[in-house]
This record gives structure tokens, C-alpha cells and sequence, in this order.
């Protein structure tokens, strides 16, 4: 939850460049290097190793904290979620979406689908 979050803040910080830039090295971190992308201190370099700033009194928090200063990932005035009930989520064609850990198949199957949707509607 807390690397969801600093994405958010890098987008909001920053840019979504910066927020794009921000997932690709926590996937590196995670899934090549076996970091916990959980922990605040992981979460802090990789903010700092993409070159995004973090809040002034960051600076002399506890390294251990939480990250009080991340913004909420659902905030009360925000429209809805588009239907993401879990991580990960994937979006096809903005038309076809999974949420949540689903077997392989499935997953093919939806693309197949998204794939044969966008090219009914591209025509010849």
C-alpha cells in the first residue's frame, strides 16, 4: 500500500513521467532484485534514486516511519475507482479490466478478447 501511495505522490510531486519512471524501478526492485517494496526505507531510495524530491521535513523523520506525508490513495472527493477491487489491475483497450491474482489463462483470454474487440472496431 505505502509504494502505491508514493506513486501517487511522485504524479502529484512531479509528473506522470515521473510517476511512470517511479513503477518501473519498484517492479526492478521487487522483481529482480527481491526488495520489499513495503518497507519506508526501500521506498525512500527508490524516490531519491528517480530524482524525486521528498517533503522538506522528511528530511529528519524516523527512517523507520510510515510515510504519514504520502497522500491517501482513495480521497473522499475523487470519483470512483473505476472498478479496481485488487492489485494487480490490468486495463485492455480501456475497455476490459482485471483485478486481483487470476490464473494465466484468464489473463490470455481477456487479451484475446481486448485484441479481437480493437480489431472488429478498426475495420479492414
Amino acid at each position: 500500500m505505502l509504494a502505491l501511495r508514493l506513486v501517487r505522490y511522485a504524479r502529484q510531486a512531479q509528473d506522470a513521467q515521473a510517476g511512470s519512471e517511479l513503477v518501473e524501478d519498484l517492479f526492478a526492485r521487487y522483481f529482480l532484485r527481491g526488495e520489499n517494496i513495503g518497507d519506508p526505507q526501500t521506498l525512500r531510495r527508490a524516490l531519491l534514486e528517480c530524482g524525486i524530491a521528498m517533503p522538506q521535513d522528511e528530511a529528519d523523520a524516523p527512517l523507520h516511519h510510515e510515510l504519514p506525508w504520502l497522500p491517501r490513495l482513495r480521497d473522499p472527493q475523487e470519483p470512483g475507482t473505476r472498478g479496481i477491487t485488487g492489485v494487480p489491475h490490468f486495463v485492455f483497450n480501456a475497455e476490459h479490466a482485471l483485478s486481483g491474482a487470476v490464473p494465466a489463462q484468464v489473463l490470455l483470454q481477456e487479451m484475446r478478447r481486448a485484441l479481437s474487440t480493437a480489431t472488429r472496431t478498426s475495420g479492414p
